[in-house]
């Protein structure tokens, strides 16, 4: 009697357990089927973030906004294989347009504008803060791709490898991921995760429990746009500014190998690189206004620390030039097209929040002067 009890027990918590169990391992079975596959992706995909920022701390910015990355971890509509002209913007920051409404980023509008033009078009934005010449190169070798045919890529490239550069020359390295790590936010790591962390249930919880933060854009970048204010107090208050020009001769070399091969990865997968010059708001004769609006330049980790010395704004302008011809040379060697933004654009806040970063206005003048530029090549009427 007392075996018989001691069975009905211990069943009674069998058969509760065991449907826990069971549902646990249906909803596994669900998420696997269901699923987004691993894949390797510069921006996460169905990544959304919201932006409310102030248009005095980052001028020419005046509406709410929202960033979003589909699917295909693609900035913009998902490809539009049928399309006549597939263009694919690969850069930082200046092609990212993060504050910037997914409606107002000038990849976006580049794609409404050749609409208008012509043929059917698609524009997708891979674009984002802090990746550099280095990192474009890994894009295209690793992940490129995925994408499937793409008829051109436009690099909007040189303010981040500057920015690199002055401070490697000075024997600060401040990267503590790789190179391939820093270029692409999700990859395959499974294989090397304990049998529990692999499941999509284990994953599903992790996102609820974590959120959906900023930071898992891996940006340093607030929702108002708060955090430069106290990078260009930083810049503002600098104890020691630096007025003499280095050289960069090693690191310019680099950058040049860099460019070659982008246009050589590029020719061999049968895709037009196309480059856009980086224009900034750096002049000689920056008014104050101006100046107070930049934050860029220093050495170390500047965005952190209130103590870095900086680079006066004539001296990056000297080496924003330096870095612009040498695109402009290598594509001229290579019979590749060359757009200089730096000639159509004024610099001030008609263009730019900051030191490079395009606002609203500056956005829609960007994918103008690209629109123009299909045009006038007739790449819509082919």
């Amino acid at each position: 009697m007392n075996e018989l009890t001691s069975s009905k027990r211990y069943f009674k918590y069998i058969v509760p357990i065991g449907a826990v169990l069971l549902t646990l391992i249906a909803i596994e079975i669900i998420l696997q089927v269901f699923s987004q596959k691993e894949g390797i992706f510069v921006l996460r995909p169905n990544y959304v973030a919201h932006f409310d920022v102030d248009s005095t701390v980052l001028p020419g910015v005046y509406n709410a906004s929202i960033y979003s990355i589909n699917s295909e971890g693609i900035r913009g509509e998902l490809k539009n294989d049928s399309a006549a002209l597939k263009i694919l913007t690969i850069g930082g920051s200046t092609t990212e347009c993060l504050y910037l409404d997914d409606s107002e980023e000038w990849p976006h509008l580049l794609q409404s504008k050749l609409n208008e033009i012509g043929r059917e078009c698609w524009v997708g934005n891979i674009g984002r803060s802090g990746l550099n010449s280095v990192h474009h190169i890994i894009e295209i070798e690793q992940g490129i791709d995925q994408y499937g045919e793409l008829d051109v890529i436009t690099f909007l490239v040189g303010i981040n490898d500057l920015m690199k550069d002055i401070n490697h020359s000075q024997g600060i390295y401040l990267d503590q991921q790789s190179d391939f790590q820093k270029t692409f936010l999700v990859y395959p790591i499974k294989d090397s995760l304990p049998f529990v962390k692999k499941l999509e249930l284990y994953q599903l919880v992790r996102k609820v429990v974590k959120g959906n933060e900023l930071k898992n854009l891996n940006q340093v970048q607030d929702e108002e746009g708060l955090s430069y204010v106290k990078w260009r107090r930083n810049r503002k208050n600098v104890i020691k500014l630096l007025d003499t020009v280095p050289s960069l001769e090693n690191e310019l070399l680099e950058y040049r190998k860099h460019i070659h091969t982008i246009i050589e990865l590029c020719i061999e997968r049968n895709i037009e690189p196309l480059f856009l010059l980086q224009p900034t708001m750096y002049s000689d004769s920056i008014s104050s206004e101006l100046k107070n609006l930049l934050w860029l330049g220093g050495l170390g980790d500047f965005q952190g620390d209130d103590k870095c010395d900086y680079y006066s704004v004539r001296v990056l302008n000297v080496l924003m030039k330096k870095y612009n011809d040498i695109v402009r040379t290598v594509c001229q060697e290579s019979n590749v097209q060359c757009i200089d933004l730096t000639k159509h654009l004024p610099r001030n806040t008609n263009v730019f929040y900051d030191d490079c970063h395009f606002n609203e206005n500056g956005a829609e003048m960007v994918a103008e002067i690209v629109a123009r530029y299909f045009n006038k090549k007739n790449k819509l009427s082919e």
